[in-house]
């Protein structure tokens, strides 16, 4: 369903969650402090992993595996890295054959993971956890949160989308 033929709630929804990401993105734009071999090397491995999407029943949608690889960001390189990790889903393959009639679900889609992996990235780091050094057991809670916090507000995005 192109954008044009979407319900107005979704249209309204999809573009507020544009917006925020947009913002948040705008706060993260401080790339140079970690753009090394070693995140371009993250950036290229969460791209090959976004086309390992895994189908969901029925037919309607796909889920990706980047959640584990995301986590590894958040702890490595912060909420600037996973925020500038999230948008390489729009990378995928997808996004170069069915721009035309799936851009905005796209575009929905790099938002919500843009802000669910920089706001968890910040759970990191409030609960405890230091970006670039992980010491166990002691940061296993702040891995905790950060977890907790990327799927309630992923899930949240996301279902609040499929329920409209």
């Amino acid at each position: 369903m192109s954008f044009r033929d979407e319900p107005l709630a979704i249209k309204v929804y999809t573009i507020a969650v544009f917006i925020a990401a947009a913002l948040f993105f705008c706060l993260h734009l401080q790339i140079q402090q970690i753009l090394t071999i070693d995140f371009l090397f993250f950036i290229l491995l969460h791209i090959l992993l976004e086309h390992l999407d895994i189908p969901l029943p029925r037919g309607s949608g796909s889920v990706a595996v980047t959640f584990a690889l995301d986590l590894a960001i958040i702890i490595i390189f912060g909420p600037v890295g996973a925020v500038w990790a999230s948008f390489s889903t729009l990378l995928h393959i997808r996004t170069f054959t069915r721009f035309r009639e799936m851009w905005h679900k796209m575009i929905f889609n790099a938002s919500q993971i843009a802000l669910s992996t920089g706001i968890a990235g910040y759970a990191f780091i409030a609960s405890g956890g230091i970006v670039g050094h992980v010491t166990m057991p002691r940061d296993i809670f702040p891995i905790f949160i950060s977890t907790l916090v990327f799927f309630l507000i992923n899930t949240t995005l996301v279902m609040t989308v499929i329920s409209m």
